[in-house]
Formats: structure tokens, sequence, C-alpha cells
């Protein structure tokens, strides 16, 4: 509690009817040039392309930016996902501070965690060689 608040670590935007809608988590946001970027607009982006069976969006150190924006892709059956197609796939969708700088594939499904979400963290961890 800070306050009184509960300070869930959740973003959230408020309209003019003052209805809040949660955006992101604060530690998956990416700070890349003094720009704020959430990891879950990106993956939404990256998730309509076809071919894209599911990905995950988060940043890597980078001395120049603070933190540069890198996606990493499950592809399906498609041929055609590559990361140019990624990257043109995004700038039509997204401002282009937001389009990942990197675009990386695997062929396995991303770690899961008990209630069938993506498992940033073990993900995370194993791209940082952690685990």
């Amino acid at each position: 509690l800070h306050d009184g608040w509960l300070a869930s670590g959740d973003i959230a935007t408020v309209n003019e009817q003052g209805i809040y809608t949660i955006v992101d988590r604060k530690k998956n946001m990416v700070i890349s040039g003094g720009e704020n970027i959430y990891c879950a607009e990106v993956e939404r982006v990256c998730a309509t392309l076809p071919g894209v069976r599911e990905c995950i969006a988060y940043g890597v150190p980078d001395a120049r930016l603070g933190e540069r924006m890198v996606v990493t892709v499950v592809g399906g059956e498609s041929g055609s996902l590559n990361e140019e197609a990624i990257k043109a796939h995004c700038k039509q969708h997204l401002a282009i501070y937001k389009v990942p700088r990197e675009v990386h594939f695997r062929s396995e499904a991303l770690p899961r965690n008990a209630t069938g979400k993506v498992d940033r963290g073990k993900f995370l961890k194993s791209v940082r060689g952690e685990g």
C-alpha cells in the first residue's frame, strides 16, 4: 500500500467518461530514447500478422537509447515470416519509435505459467542466460 492505494504496477488510462483501461504493467514498459513503449501494444500488433502463432516483446539494454525494443516470434506454418515483414507490419500500425529494432524467431512455444499465460519472467531469464 502507498498512501492508502494498492500499488499493483498496472498502467491505466482514463477516458472522458471516467472509465479506466489497463494498458500494461509498469515493469513491461520499455523506455527507448526517452519514449515509453508498452510491450502489450507491440505484441498485439505483431500477433495480427498472419503466420505469427505467438510473440513476446521486451527491452534489452542499449548504450545509446537506454533500452531497445525486441520481439521474439513463434511462427506458424507460413514461410513468409521474416524480420523485414514483421518490421514492415509494425511500421503500418505503430509509431516509428515503437517498431522493434530486433526480431528473433523460435520454433518452440513460449513458456507458460499454471494459468496458461506466457511466463515473461522465465522467458526473460532464458534470454539473459540466467536459467
